[in-house]
């Protein structure tokens, strides 16, 4: 007999050759209490999962004979990535996570919770005493800068919508850092929110060292020029698009007078507003060491010097990274050998540093090198003087 004509016949309710069906019955209804979901009740629950699977991870990890080179490699590679796109995505998780990620790395970093190494210097890389390890908040800061990049791209079709949401900052990046201090309490979005605070921290991060890029940055809203103790705030320089410190000077690297800037950008600036606005930025200067020169002819508009940090890699926030991580932190080690060996002020300690990782691929003798630098290799002399 063919499909068709079994089909046939059960549909008449002949159940002939068929095993009989079976009744249904209806399950009693189960009505569980409501609860509402939100942000700060679902996003603990992700991150928690995710840390016990890093950790679990880790133990696995443990367990082989890296040194703290691969060890590094492990943290950036597998554990990291983990948690990746909840922190690209989502608001930023709260301190006790940071701190939680971040002993778990250097914990396996150095295979027990004794650093031997200053932490500031770890994260730095190879030529400063570093060892490129991974800064948990700084990553998750610069992760949270590159949807900047996204933003100055004016063909983002979600552009309307964040405008929307925070229509304040419209015009951010022709100000300095403290405009979006003043106006991120009035961002409801806690990610946006993340966002421009990780930026104007950046912001405030960026360093000029030559003229080209001292004249890129924003004159208004900046830390860096202040007149009477304040920073400059006079919104009139927008509106006739000045906005830049090169705004306000000649191709010949030299400053408007009063009246030329007046006459240039028809506006009417009072010459004592004016030269304490200039007078400022001549003081950043001089603290910069920065040294004045002729303008190249570019062809504007004319990008701030933060945001050309930002969208010099298309993709990517490695160069937002290293702008976080930059401190002023020495390793001790250096100290310690300038004492013992009266080393000349003019020494080259990056050459020493970055000496191992040119010279082998080895990574058992690239970190005993590396110890050797920092004083942890343990010696008897040294191990001598522990005990004492």
């Amino acid at each position: 007999m063919n499909g068709k004509k079994y089909l046939a016949r059960l549909r008449k309710g002949d159940w002939r050759g068929f095993a009989e069906p079976i009744p249904f019955r209806a399950a009693p209804a189960i009505f569980f209490p409501f609860t509402a979901l939100t942000y700060y009740s679902i996003y603990p629950v992700n991150i928690k999962l995710k840390v016990q699977e890093i950790r679990a991870l880790l133990a696995q990890w443990s367990k082989r004979n890296l040194t703290p080179l691969g060890r590094v490699t492990v943290i950036k590679t597998l554990a990291i990535s983990k948690v990746n796109h909840l922190f690209l995505s989502l608001p930023n998780p709260g301190e006790n996570i940071i701190k939680q990620l971040n002993t778990l790395f250097f914990n396996y970093l150095w295979n027990g919770p004794t650093d031997r190494v200053k932490r500031d210097v770890v994260i730095k890389p190879y030529h400063l005493g570093g060892l490129k390890m991974l800064d948990v908040k700084s990553f998750i800061s610069a992760m949270k800068v590159s949807w900047i990049r996204r933003i100055s791209n004016k063909d983002t079709k979600w552009l309307d919508l964040h405008l929307h949401v925070c229509p304040f900052m419209n015009n951010f990046m022709k100000f300095g850092p403290n405009y979006i201090y003043g106006n991120i309490h009035r961002i409801n979005n806690d990610f946006w929110k993340d966002v421009y605070k990780s930026y104007a921290d950046f912001s405030n991060l960026v360093k000029a060292t030559t003229f080209e890029e001292f004249i890129a940055q924003p004159i208004c809203y900046n830390e860096k020029f202040q007149v009477g103790d304040e920073p400059i705030s006079d919104r009139r320089f927008h509106s006739f698009n000045v906005s830049l410190v090169r705004d306000l000077l000649k191709s010949n690297g030299l400053f408007l007078l009063h009246e030329e800037f007046n006459n240039t950008y028809n506006m009417n600036v009072n010459f004592i507003a004016y030269n304490g606005i200039i007078l400022s930025i001549r003081s950043a200067m001089r603290s910069q060491n920065i040294i004045s020169t002729d303008i190249p002819n570019y062809v504007g508009p004319y990008m701030p010097l933060q945001l050309s940090v930002i969208v010099k890699s298309p993709k990517g926030s490695k160069d937002i990274y290293n702008v976080f991580i930059n401190n002023q932190v020495q390793p001790s080690a250096v100290d310690k050998w300038n004492t013992i060996i009266n080393i000349d002020r003019g020494f080259s300690w990056t050459y020493v540093f970055s000496l191992p990782f040119k010279t082998t691929l080895d990574t058992q003798l690239r970190f005993f090198q590396y110890r050797i630098n920092h004083r942890i290799l343990g010696t008897n002399s040294l191990l001598h003087k522990i005990g004492n």
